[in-house]
């Protein structure tokens, strides 16, 4: 695999001043007005940041186990340190833009969490948690244990419930202090509030947390007869009882949905039940899954699109241009724009102002950014 060395550019560590006063204070002061290349310089480039990697563990009480169910969870936190060890992500990728558990900044910080795809892991799209945490946001991410790249292929009907409940039990374990660690006080590093992201199957368990409303009859006529793999591969009573129930979050405020998967496990009126602020995004050259009717089924509501142009599956991920043939685009233009796009809807959806332009298409990330309001 290609070192990370060849794709980022060290953190900007000098001029912590520049961090936006807002995401640790809450906007408590008016902002003055950005100029166009002042919004884009803000989304696009490297925050002032060092980023911090910790892997930590968390355990919680699962329905669907007789056990308590085991996370690994990766955290990306703002530092302050102006050098250290960088981090290797699972011996695949060498980071050149993040520190082995480098220090935690002093103050609070928003909190982004981050659901991985089908067969990945939690730094799957590590590009991105880097981009985010060296811009002051706290980042965390759940390996969803049994539906990582080091467990196959084959999943099961309780991981499409056990997805969103692991994502609630990192907010739990951090409001709890469960997830401190020494010298790692992330419980009072959150402020409290929350944004989400995912890709993929875990674009599906962002529809699930934030407020996605299951079509439970149409999954029980479709899983009377049982499948090899999938929802309907062990699926019961007990299945039927936990999305009936529904899995959302309220403490979720915003959400990113990458290239995701499952639509007709909620069909559109279930989609457009989602409690908030929601960007879909998808690839031009995804071939698969079911980003177009995501996007239809809630556009009408607070949502926007980006499609990126020469974009596959893997595009949202450290392995876009690998495993895909086609005219992809290249990986790092793909990185910048999605960095710059999460950043301006995570920074707009908790009060920033003067990002709207980029928002709703006025000023451009560039000609494979399209972007619906």
């Amino acid at each position: 695999m290609p070192s990370w060395a060849d794709r980022r550019a060290k953190p900007i560590v000098t001029s912590v001043a520049f961090v936006a006063a807002f995401v640790a204070t809450g906007c408590d002061k008016e902002t003055p007005p950005l100029t166009p290349e002042e919004q884009l310089a803000r989304v696009q480039a490297r925050g002032p940041w060092a980023v911090g990697v910790h892997v930590l563990e968390l355990s919680y009480d699962d329905p669907a186990d007789e056990a308590p169910r085991s996370l690994r969870v990766t955290v990306w936190a703002p530092s302050a340190d102006l050098d250290g060890d960088p981090v290797e992500y699972r011996g695949l990728i060498e980071s050149d833009g993040a520190w082995d558990e480098a220090s935690l900044a002093d103050g609070q910080f928003p909190l982004v969490i981050y659901s991985h795809g089908h067969q990945g892991y939690a730094e799957s799209s590590s590009f991105l948690m880097e981009h985010l945490a060296s811009h002051g946001l706290l980042v965390i991410a759940p390996d969803h244990t049994e539906n990582t790249l080091f467990d196959g292929a084959d999943r099961d009907t309780e991981i499409y419930h056990q997805r969103p409940r692991d994502l609630s039990a990192v907010l739990d374990g951090l409001s709890a202090g469960t997830l401190d660690a020494p010298g790692l006080n992330l419980s009072a590093a959150w402020d409290g509030r929350v944004l989400a992201t995912g890709h993929s199957f875990g674009g599906y368990t962002l529809a699930a947390l934030y407020g996605g409303v299951y079509d439970v009859a149409a999954l029980e006529a479709a899983c009377a007869t049982p499948t090899e793999d999938g929802v309907c591969s062990s699926f019961d009573a007990a299945d039927a009882e936990a999305f009936a129930a529904g899995l959302a979050d309220p403490r979720v405020t915003g959400a990113v949905i990458m290239a995701p998967g499952d639509f007709d496990l909620f069909g559109a009126p279930g989609l457009a039940a989602l409690q908030g602020p929601v960007v879909i995004m998808t690839g031009e050259e995804d071939p698969g899954l079911d980003g177009d009717r995501y996007w239809s089924a809630v556009e009408a509501g607070d949502a926007r699109r980006l499609r990126l142009v020469g974009g596959g599956h893997l595009a949202f991920t450290d392995f876009s241009g690998q495993l895909e043939s086609g005219e992809l685009i290249e990986p790092e233009e793909g990185w910048r724009i999605l960095n710059g796009y999460t950043l301006a809807f995570v920074l707009h959806t908790l009060g920033e102002p003067n990002l709207e332009g980029i928002l709703d298409g006025s000023l451009s990330l560039g000609d494979a950014a399209l972007i619906s309001p």
